[in-house]
């Protein structure tokens, strides 16, 4: 599968309980590089990845689709599959986008589906940005502004670091 296809793996983890006879099942859907942006929301920064997935083809069917569409098509497949924890790993997005942050988590809460978010490094950089003293250091005010709902609405939001933060205010 190539880097802008979706690249997911549905796990079936078995897991024994210490002293007990039945076996727990934990189903996980694992979803990477989406690259989803639903429209051009900076540009000229955003405008060249927003051009290289504005179309995409699905793996299976070799049918074109968007990013958008195959991510909402796992969502379902996970919700269909009583999958248990939908791992969310880095490029989901392709830049930083409140919009397509906001449909994300509209489509795992529609389907019910509790998640997990790791971000990479398309989901906070625009390409172009200012040389900084170091490669990330336009993630913290993404990470504190644009992904922070990714956060909280994840398991792991629930007893995170965002609690140190303090208040904020969703840019746009």
């Amino acid at each position: 599968c190539s880097s802008w296809c979706f690249r997911f793996l549905l796990l079936d983890a078995v897991f024994r309980l210490l002293g007990a006879q039945e076996t727990n099942v934990v189903r996980l859907l694992h979803i990477t590089d989406s690259h989803i942006s639903l429209s051009n929301d900076a540009p000229p920064r955003s405008s060249r990845m927003h051009s290289a997935f504005v179309r995409s083809r699905n793996r299976d069917t070799k049918l074109s689709t968007t990013p958008a569409q195959e991510f909402a098509r796992l969502v379902l497949l996970a919700k269909e599959m009583n999958v248990d924890l939908v791992l969310l790993g880095g490029d989901i997005l392709n830049f930083p986008s409140n919009s397509t942050t906001t449909w994300v988590l509209e489509q795992l809460k529609l389907a019910g589906c509790d998640f997990i978010f790791t971000s990479g490094n398309h989901d906070w950089l625009l390409e172009g940005q200012r040389s900084a003293s170091s490669y990330d250091v336009a993630r913290l005010p993404e990470l504190t502004s644009t992904f922070r709902p990714f956060f909280e609405q994840s398991l792991t939001g629930r007893s995170s670091c965002y609690e140190t933060l303090g208040q904020w205010q969703r840019p746009g």
